[in-house]
């Protein structure tokens, strides 16, 4: 396989797939910083009553969409000005409700040393993801990803007679602990997006990544420091919470609310149309509504964020939100929402100084923008992901 030739100006094509909105673009990863060149991002409307039929549906219509603007900009050169750009590989991340993770945990105690080859940790993966995969399809999880395509299997951490190893090929050990993670997405949705970019761009290598798993990868380059944390992806329909403990994910787990529940429970309370509970949430978050409507705002913003926030604890503990010197928390969330969300983090952890909406300006210069590119943080994190992923796999 290859990433890119050297003979032409060659780029991948990263598909950002959520709830909320759909989003491509164009990123050049063969210099030392990833280049985004170019980048659209279409928002999915947000439905009265939630209804995944339908939300699939237009996650289809929107992927289209995209891709005939992406190809219009190609054609034409356009303001990006990218039709000499050969796009050669395709990297499709999904948010939920589109995938599963999982982490597992295999221990094994010997009573004699055993040699740690690759097939030694094949089998453990392949039995975990067997397991994993039996799991889903006999849980309410399959009424939404109906059949599964595993996509990432990662040994996150090794533990050799009690310490962690870095590098535990070839060595012997006898009690192995290892830390696992396991994903899968919907492979009926995976293919369908998968042959609308084949058909368009004529790309061959497709590749599938979950959004939880993309960010907690990126995370470890945009703050090196930190180790122990809480990554929350608050996202259309869901809102996915990873736990983060000495730079290894401890779990991964997901509620049903998130942006759109929250408008469409704010429509409820003003008894509006959705589009006027979006405005009005805009005129809220930047302060410009009279007295007597910013009350009736903050009564359904209170009322709904003590459901996520309740959620949010029932399914990490209730500890989740105790103050810890050492554990912070990074939130990825549109701007339009991101005031609500971010106070009832900081009012709940009690500390607003460990909570951080992750911007361009954290990630900061760890890639570029060509001109009349917009800034958008969820293509950043991926962008960052897949160059890490590049120089791992040519290493």
């Amino acid at each position: 396989m290859h990433f890119w030739n050297n003979s032409k100006k060659t780029v991948s094509l990263v598909c950002d797939v959520g709830s909320a909105s759909i989003t491509l673009a164009l990123v050049d990863f063969s210099q030392v910083k990833p280049l985004i060149h170019f980048s659209i991002r279409i928002p999915i409307a947000v439905q009265p009553n939630y209804d995944l039929n339908l939300l699939e549906k237009s996650v289809l219509i929107y992927v289209d969409e995209a891709l005939r603007n992406l190809e219009s900009n190609r054609k034409s050169g356009g303001l990006f000005d990218i039709a000499n750009l050969d796009i050669d590989i395709a990297h499709i991340i999904f948010s939920s409700p589109w995938y599963a993770s999982k982490i597992v945990l295999d221990k094994q105690a010997n009573e004699r040393p055993i040699t740690l080859d690759h097939k030694f940790f094949d089998q453990i993966l392949d039995s975990k993801e067997r397991t994993f995969e039996n799991e889903i399809i006999s849980s309410p999880k399959t009424r939404i990803l109906g059949s599964i395509h595993a996509i990432e299997r990662e040994l996150l951490q090794v533990k050799l007679n009690g310490y962690v190893t870095n590098d535990p090929l070839m060595k012997k050990a006898t009690d192995i602990s290892s830390s696992i993670l396991i994903s899968v997405v919907s492979h009926d949705l995976f293919i369908k997006i998968s042959n609308k970019i084949k058909d368009q761009l004529h790309i061959n290598h497709i590749f599938a990544h979950s959004f939880p798993f993309v960010a907690w990868s990126a995370l470890s380059l945009i703050s090196k420091h930190e180790d122990t944390y809480v990554m929350l992806d608050i996202a259309g329909e869901m809102t996915d919470i990873v736990t983060v403990k000495d730079g290894v994910i401890e779990k991964i787990y997901s509620i049903e609310l998130g942006r759109n529940a929250l408008i469409r429970a704010l429509a409820v309370k003003l008894d509006c149309p959705i589009e006027v509970a979006i405005s009005n949430l805009s005129l809220y978050s930047a302060d410009k509504l009279d007295e007597q409507m910013k009350k009736r705002v903050d009564e359904a913003l209170s009322a709904y964020m003590t459901i996520w926030r309740f959620k949010i604890e029932e399914g990490g503990g209730a500890r989740l939100f105790a103050v810890n010197d050492s554990r912070k928390f990074f939130a990825t969330i549109d701007d339009d929402v991101a005031l609500p969300f971010i106070s009832t983090l900081k009012n709940s952890i009690g500390d607003e100084k460990v909570v951080f909406q992750i911007t361009s300006s954290i990630i900061g210069d760890i890639l570029g923008y060509n001109k009349h590119v917009a800034r958008d943080p969820f293509i950043a994190i991926e962008a960052i992901f897949i160059k890490k992923l590049y120089k791992e796999l040519l290493q």
